[in-house]
């Protein structure tokens, strides 16, 4: 294995770790989830676009008449983040991460439709075993119809799964476009996109912002954000999409992990196998469309 291959897996690793962090920071920072979406979006950019201009001194955005569609994915970008966020707020790190990570499997039951892909029947299983994953995730069959505050919090989990599955989607248009470009411009469009929802909502220049609120607000920004989309987008160029494929599951081990840790979370064995079927479901069906991907 080539020195540069070695440094693009280590690249990848960190990034989907720092992915892993999000629900930690969130619990970490005391301000609305829009205003935090926003800023979130407005350092990781401008993070990006100092990178960008010490490495190529240059950050000309070239993405030509696709520039709308890009904005508007990003805006869908911001009021994910915005639902995720909410979602912390609602029920624990633990079941909001696999609400979330439920993505792949929304990708693959509508790509049918959207791509006109044919599902196969590993990926369809792979999608029946993750349903039943997320009721077991949910604990109803434990403990019946949960308090509304934490059936919001799942809903709004699965709410912004389905809305980065669109962008999933809406990312197949942007191939010709270079990563950092894609990324700086839908980064900088989530910022804006929801600024009139945060101006209306939250009222960000009435609230008082603690000393831990930012700094943990840049840390978010610089490194789960900026850093990390770098290091990731970077690491795509040496790796397949299969390894892509297989690296991605470190981020929902990683917040399971840490709110654990951290957080005093602690998942029933029932939860714990939903979660575990879910991830293994996803894996094997990201990685059963990576091979096919690559076959063609």
């Amino acid at each position: 294995m080539s020195k540069g291959k070695h440094q693009a897996i280590l690249k990848i690793a960190v990034a989907t770790f720092m992915w892993g962090t999000v629900g930690i920071f969130r619990r970490n920072i005391a301000l609305p989830s829009g205003l935090l979406a926003m800023l979130r979006g407005i350092i990781g950019t401008a993070f990006l676009a100092i990178f960008r201009l010490i490495k190529t001194r240059n950050i000309h955005i070239t993405a030509g008449r696709k520039k709308g569609k890009l904005i508007l994915s990003g805006a869908l970008i911001g009021f994910d983040w915005v639902l995720l966020f909410e979602a912390f707020n609602y029920t624990s790190v633990a079941v909001a991460t696999m609400c979330y990570y439920m993505q792949p499997i929304i990708v693959a039951l509508a790509s049918p439709y959207v791509t006109k892909t044919k599902l196969t029947r590993r990926q369809l299983i792979c999608a029946l075993v993750a349903i039943f994953g997320m009721v077991l995730v949910s604990d109803v069959l434990n403990t019946g119809i949960k308090a509304p505050s934490e059936i919001k919090g799942i809903l709004l989990g699965l709410g912004a799964a389905v809305l980065y599955a669109i962008v999933i989607f809406m990312n197949q248009d942007f191939s010709d476009i270079e990563a950092s470009d894609k990324t700086i411009l839908q980064l900088l469009s989530a910022s804006v996109c929801i600024f009139p929802y945060v101006l209306i909502k939250d009222h960000p220049f009435s609230i008082t912002y603690t000393s831990s609120d930012i700094i943990n607000t840049l840390l978010l920004g610089i490194f789960v954000t900026g850093l990390a989309y770098s290091l990731y987008f970077d690491a795509m160029k040496f790796l397949s999409a299969l390894e892509t494929a297989s690296f991605s599951y470190i981020d929902p081990v990683t917040a399971l992990f840490f709110s654990a840790l951290f957080l005093n979370e602690k998942m029933t064995i029932v939860q714990g196998l939903g979660a575990t079927l879910i991830l293994v479901s996803t894996l094997v069906s990201q990685l059963s469309s990576a091979k096919n991907t690559s076959k063609n």
